[in-house]
């Protein structure tokens, strides 16, 4: 069954743009378009789509609206973002992701008209693939109904520093607790976090989640392009308890903080002991992917040896695969979000049927878990002077750090 699908923009070169790429995609229907919020909010209720593709900067009724009335009446539809992203609507951009949009595309601006539909085209048909898989995840036919609605997240405006909804969380955490079998804790020298499809709701929770008491740096790596991700740590840092940066080059690691890598570059972790920092470059992608968590997994094993948490979370793919092996064949730990909690069951999936030892959480116990190991953290990170002699790491033979 074909997904229906509804294009929402007030630019007419652009609805004919995105609607003639969704018609060459098979088992995409494109039923209507509309030029601003409030004709598309009328159509939504009447056509009942799948899936709209909405902007966000419209007369009348903007998408943000939009986002809002769809949750409130508790309507079906899915809606991708489609914007440009631009510096002065980029956190609002992020806000209508918060807000329950299922994914984001990026509208291009190429001096090439031709390079603009191609890159609108790639990103449309990825969403599309995976909004088809959840369709099959969730149908009755398949024995499988996760419950799980991406829409279900809300959109939080606060300014300080606190987590929000803090007692509830903890109440839920004390909880969960009293269920997960845990091992012994040991000290950890870093947290990394590889997270793609469905990761902005993901971390929207996650994030504010983790307690002031967390004494490690916690790295991660969010697909999206530039722009995208300064927005999104800068949300997230205005609701968390913790700071949360867009790392940037040469930036020193420092415990309590959540650094996030700057969307279409890569983050790798280089130093000793005691001096570790960030490094970011323009290499090129891996597995189409930069940032890359295997990148990040594979240069903080280097670092951290049995020091290391890697985490895989929602997310299309196999990225994080590779680093994650890199991470156990040093003795560091590996955690992945579990099929019911995450959007999208591909990245944790491949590293949970790669053979490879982890564990798999919910997400509301990957929050337990990391406030429980945070809080264990290595003297070698918040005494940088207690190792003032650079350590060279072992080498493990055949592995490319990238």
């Amino acid at each position: 069954m074909s997904l229906q699908v509804v294009v929402v923009d007030d630019s007419t070169v652009f609805r004919k743009a995105v609607r003639d790429c969704l018609r060459e995609m098979d088992g995409v229907e494109v039923v209507d378009v509309a030029r601003d919020g409030r004709i598309a909010l009328e159509k939504i209720r009447r056509i009942r789509p799948d899936v709209i593709t909405l902007d966000i900067e419209m007369p009348v009724m903007n998408g943000l609206d939009v986002l809002q009335a769809i949750q409130q009446e508790n309507l079906e539809t899915k809606a991708i973002v489609v914007s440009s992203f631009v510096k002065e609507g980029s956190m609002t951009s992020t806000r209508a992701i918060a807000a329950g949009a299922f994914d984001f595309v990026q509208k291009s601006s190429h001096a090439n008209p031709e390079e603009n539909v191609r890159d609108l085209n790639i990103q449309l048909t990825r969403c599309m693939k995976v909004l088809h898989r959840r369709r099959l995840s969730e149908s009755p036919e398949c024995g499988e109904d996760t419950g799980e609605s991406v829409a279900d997240e809300t959109s939080i405006d606060v300014t300080d520093k606190v987590a929000p909804n803090t007692n509830s969380l903890i109440q839920s955490q004390s909880q969960t607790a009293a269920t997960i079998d845990v091992e012994p804790t040991r000290a950890l020298d870093a947290i990394c976090i590889g997270v793609s499809t469905g990761g902005p709701q993901a971390l929207g929770k996650l994030v504010p989640a983790l307690r002031k008491e967390i004494r490690v740096p916690v790295l991660i790596v969010q697909h999206m392009p530039a722009i995208f991700t300064e927005s999104l740590a800068n949300h997230l840092d205005s609701i968390s308890q913790l700071n949360v940066v867009e790392a940037e080059d040469g930036m020193p690691l420092r415990g309590g903080t959540v650094f996030i890598a700057p969307g279409g570059r890569q983050m790798k972790v280089i130093g000793y002991p005691g001096a570790w920092k960030l490094e970011i470059t323009d290499e090129e992608p891996v597995k189409g992917c930069r940032p890359s968590v295997d990148l990040l997994f594979q240069s903080a094993a280097v670092q951290f040896q049995n020091g290391l948490l890697g985490i895989v979370m929602t997310g299309l793919g196999n990225d994080g695969v590779d680093g994650a092996a890199a991470i156990t064949q040093r003795g560091g730990r590996i955690w992945v979000q579990d099929e019911k909690s995450a959007t999208v069951y591909g990245m944790p999936r491949a590293v949970f049927e790669s053979g490879l030892p982890c564990e798999e959480y919910s997400l509301e116990e990957l929050i337990v878990q990391i406030n429980r190991v945070g809080r264990q953290s290595s003297k070698q990170l918040l005494d940088p002077s207690s190792q003032p002699t650079p350590v060279q790491p072992t080498p493990v033979v055949g592995e490319a750090i990238g």
